[in-house]
């Protein structure tokens, strides 16, 4: 066991060091806290734009869907006029 005792300066000295050290983490804190939102928001962002870039490529997909079964329903039906004329003139 110590024999020395603590002055109120010691005290004094202490709890501006622990003051100090409250005062690092608090900042540190802070720092960590605005560096995540910032992360954050890049990633809200990034997802945005991926989001944007897919919807534009799906639209560009569908669009030329629909042209082809435009076109592929439209060959079918002169194909299936004609094979009935064809068959319509043979039976005559």
């Amino acid at each position: 066991m110590g024999t020395t005792l603590a002055t109120k300066s010691d005290l004094l000295l202490i709890r501006q060091e622990m003051e100090n050290r409250f005062s690092l983490m608090s900042r540190d804190i802070e720092s960590l806290r605005q560096s995540t939102q910032r992360d954050l928001q890049s990633l809200r962002d990034s997802t945005a734009r991926d989001l944007q870039t897919f919807a534009t490529s799906m639209a560009k997909d569908l669009e030329a869907l629909r042209l082809s079964m435009t076109v592929r329903v439209g060959s079918m039906l002169v194909v299936g006029f004609g094979v009935m004329l064809a068959a319509i003139r043979l039976w005559s």
